[in-house]
């Protein structure tokens, strides 16, 4: 009976853990299929995937739940949610990924939760406190320090384009999560995931149109097929059931501790997978981007992701 009880009592740490280490793998390894398929193109085939495994979960759990129908109202939250998670955010991710460095991408995407506790004290959902201010400005001063790559930002430069481009995906990913935080008290956050996929995958679709010849007439390698799954179903789909099911079951602030590690496992398997070299920039920014979210969540609750992942 005490094993048993030993390994359920492990067993939330390790789901948690076991998401972390998808997430942090999944910039690098978009970033290596990139080099096979063009941008938009991936993105509309991975979120095929998503969306299919996210009909499956909302599928699944409508037979327990019954869900209660959507008003005019309602629908249009979702599409304010979705318009801002489920299309901008995406297109303004996969470009930058495609851009900047993965571990660029893995650092400052990490910033995403310091921008939903600004925007969610500037719009009244949730006070910050002193504490969690400091920790804000830490880890924006690494933000920062990252984006210009440790010296003058230079706009002509495709890393430093792309980095503000991820910068402006994680604002846009924070402003969702604050919009969707009402909405998820009212709909599940896995059918509102659904919802913002379904929603917005007809103009993936035709944005990746030109793009999609390849993928869909099967012209590219078998490991670039794999990397499309990865990001579609376990990163987008598998790992975000696994982060609010367990949420719910020990809290937002004992989850919370597994997000701080996905940048770090970014960089690790940015020099596995990519070779990718770790400059001064990124552990320096990266240390006051970490240091920042520490300090933030140290006794402060910002509002929990409520949408999918990258």
């Amino acid at each position: 009976m005490r094993s048993s009880g030993a390994r359920a009592s492990r067993l939330p740490d390790a789901a948690l853990l076991a998401v972390a280490l998808i997430w942090g793998h999944n910039v690098p390894i978009m970033k290596y299929a990139l080099a096979e398929v063009p941008v938009y193109g991936f993105n509309a085939a991975r979120l095929c995937f998503s969306a299919l495994l996210l009909w499956g979960l909302a599928r699944r759990e409508r037979r327990n739940r019954e869900p209660q129908p959507l008003g005019p109202a309602r629908w249009r939250r979702v599409l304010a949610v979705a318009t801002l998670g489920g299309l901008v955010y995406q297109l303004l991710f996969m470009t930058g990924v495609d851009l900047t460095s993965a571990g660029n991408v893995g650092l400052l995407i990490a910033s995403a939760p310091l921008w939903t506790a600004v925007i969610a004290r500037r719009t009244g959902i949730e006070r910050v406190s002193t504490r969690a201010s400091v920790g804000i400005a830490l880890g924006f001063a690494g933000t920062a320090w990252i984006a210009i790559e440790g010296g003058e930002i230079d706009f002509a430069s495709c890393t430093a384009r792309g980095n503000l481009l991820v910068v402006g995906a994680a604002v846009c990913w924070a402003a969702a999560t604050v919009l969707s935080k009402p909405l998820v008290q009212e709909i599940s956050p896995t059918r509102l995931a659904y919802l913002s996929a379904v929603t917005m995958l007809p103009l993936h679709l035709l944005i990746g149109l030109p793009w999609l010849g390849s993928v869909v007439r099967l012209q590219i390698s078998l490991g670039a097929w794999a990397c499309i799954a990865y990001a579609g179903l376990l990163s987008t789909g598998l790992a975000y059931s696994m982060w609010n099911y367990w949420v719910q079951q020990v809290g937002p602030s004992h989850s919370a501790t597994y997000t701080n590690l996905v940048p770090v496992i970014a960089l690790l398997s940015n020099t596995w997978i990519l070779g990718e070299s770790v400059g001064i920039s990124q552990i320096s920014g990266g240390l006051l981007v970490l240091g920042g979210l520490l300090v933030m969540r140290w006794r402060a609750r910002t509002p929990g992701p409520a949408l999918t992942r990258p």
